[in-house]
């Protein structure tokens, strides 16, 4: 007996009428829309209104007129202070809760706080919030033994915030004058600001002789950064983004070009006297030195002193 084959034709279904659910999303108008989003989402540094707190103690009547000493005499911070005296209409001065104790700042005690953070973002590159006080490690030698202080960082960087410190672009350190800085800040900060350390092979350590062409090269660039004056295109607070593009991550790369040329008893030497804080560590993945041609130059007018 032969098959047979049913043929099923649907032209005449009625179905109905069928609403899908799904969205055909325009995807330009969409980016569009986004846009300002990603921008700011972008930024590595971010501060809002609503992380900003100021407080009174609900005994003390808020003048007519709020100034940066009242505020400081209630136990704000600085920087929250003086944001809200920027635009009172969106920083709302709240009842400090009870029993929380209220310790007023002195000027003098908020200029320590200010400069401890300064001090760490000019020798380390960023401020400090760390809360040990382990001289050397978390705490400079001379904040310790010259300027007397006895907190660690975090309680300095409260005094200046209730947010996070990273949370501002530490670049604002490039535009303080420091013609009237302290004698003992001048001449400790003589010796050498944040960013140089992985310079130190190539400042301390005699040149090698018979180097190979390339390496030659990445070492001449290597040495125009060391005889270039401090600036600000070179520290890592204010680091120009052209130095990226041009030279690659910068201390990884003199870290393989030193492992390169150096041997392992003069790093050795320098860990032993403290210049760098432990051996260079190779990263593969780091090649820029090798292809090093274009001597640097700091940029007119960005000499740090």
């Amino acid at each position: 007996m032969a098959a047979t084959v049913t043929n099923v034709n649907f032209d005449n279904t009625r179905l109905g009428n069928i609403v899908f659910q799904a969205l055909d999303i325009d995807l330009v108008s969409l980016a569009r829309q986004l846009q300002v989003y990603v921008d700011q989402g972008s930024r590595r540094y971010s501060l809002s209104y609503a992380d900003i707190n100021v407080m009174r103690d609900s005994s003390a009547r808020q003048p007519d007129q709020v100034t940066l000493e009242w505020l400081l005499q209630q136990g704000n911070s600085l920087l929250d202070s003086l944001i809200y005296l920027t635009d009172t209409n969106r920083v709302t001065i709240r009842v400090r809760p009870p029993g929380e104790q209220t310790v007023p700042i002195s000027p003098d005690d908020m200029a320590r706080a200010v400069f401890v953070q300064f001090f760490f973002i000019l020798t380390r590159g960023s401020p400090s919030e760390s809360t040990g006080q382990q001289v050397g490690a978390e705490v400079p030698n001379f904040l310790r033994r010259i300027l007397s202080v006895d907190h660690p960082p975090i309680f300095y960087a409260r005094r200046l915030a209730t947010f996070e410190l990273n949370r501002i672009n530490p670049g604002w350190v490039r535009h303080i004058r420091l013609t009237n800085l302290g004698t003992e800040a001048m001449n400790r900060l003589g010796l050498g600001v944040a960013g140089y350390r992985a310079l130190s092979p190539f400042r301390f350590i005699t040149r090698p002789a018979n180097l190979p062409q390339n390496r030659e090269r990445a070492y001449d660039v290597a040495m125009s950064m060391v005889n270039a004056p401090a600036n600000w295109d070179f520290h890592p607070a204010t680091r120009s983004p052209r130095l990226l593009t041009q030279y690659g991550p910068i201390n990884q790369n003199l870290f393989n070009l030193a492992l390169d040329i150096f041997t392992t008893q003069d790093l050795q030497e320098l860990v032993d006297a403290r210049i760098l804080y432990q051996l260079p560590v190779r990263n593969p993945a780091v090649t820029n030195y090798r292809a090093w041609e274009v001597l640097y130059q700091a940029p007119q007018g960005s000499n740090i002193f």
